[in-house]
């Protein structure tokens, strides 16, 4: 994808959905959100307050001026942006950086959601990220193992919003045809701090493809 483009393509919608004169704005973590905030004029789209999850994002906003708001902020965000390069119908994955607790955070906490991504994938061979404690890793993939659900597990150096521990990162093989419950069930576990899987609702998908962009409202 050519950023400049998506750039572009970004700050033309977010000038047309929204007559606000200011805007708070949860942005979603990743290099194409940092690169968002970094080159878009956000005082020209009327963004006067960012949450974000990602510390590199919240060093650029800071440079220009932006406010950000903390984690215990208790009124609405207008409207969460994030971006993933694929995305299922009704959900899609994050975490791979593995602060999954913070970004479901700033997801769930905005009234409208906007999610860039280049196009909608089917679910096969869906491996879904799980923030787990440390200390009870190998407990957590026993368990995933006693409920027919396989997974591998990666290390993370960040500390997460929850625990401020070290962080673990499982990745659980996604074979259920009831999402519901596949999450219900990783849920379940002791030692599970999230799932990094964020269902798709009150979301506009942008759909950015060939530098065409597809209006999808959810």
């Amino acid at each position: 994808m050519n950023k400049k483009i998506i750039i572009k393509i970004i700050s033309d919608y977010l000038s047309k959905i929204d007559n606000k004169k200011t805007k708070i704005f949860s942005i979603g973590s990743g290099n194409m959100m940092e690169y968002f905030v970094k080159k878009a004029d956000l005082n020209k789209l009327g963004i006067s307050k960012i949450l974000t999850s990602s510390n590199s994002i919240k060093r650029i906003i800071i440079k220009k001026n932006i406010k950000i708001i903390k984690f215990d902020y208790t009124k609405k965000i207008d409207y969460y942006i994030g971006y993933v390069k694929n995305t299922y119908s009704n959900f899609f994955t994050k975490g791979n950086n593995g602060i999954i607790s913070k970004e479901k955070v700033i997801y769930n906490f905005s009234k409208k959601k906007i999610l860039i991504s280049s196009k909608i994938i089917n679910e096969k061979n869906l491996s879904v990220p799980v923030e787990v404690l440390p200390n009870l890793l190998f407990y957590i993939i026993k368990e995933l193992k006693n409920k027919k659900i396989n997974c591998t597990y990666k290390k993370i150096s960040s500390s997460i919003y929850l625990s401020g521990d070290k962080m673990n990162i499982l990745y659980a093989k996604y074979n259920f045809i009831n999402l519901y419950l596949f999450i219900r069930i990783i849920n379940s576990i002791t030692g599970v701090l999230c799932v990094g899987i964020f269902l798709i609702f009150n979301t506009t998908l942008l759909i950015i493809n060939d530098n065409k962009i597809k209006i999808i409202n959810k």
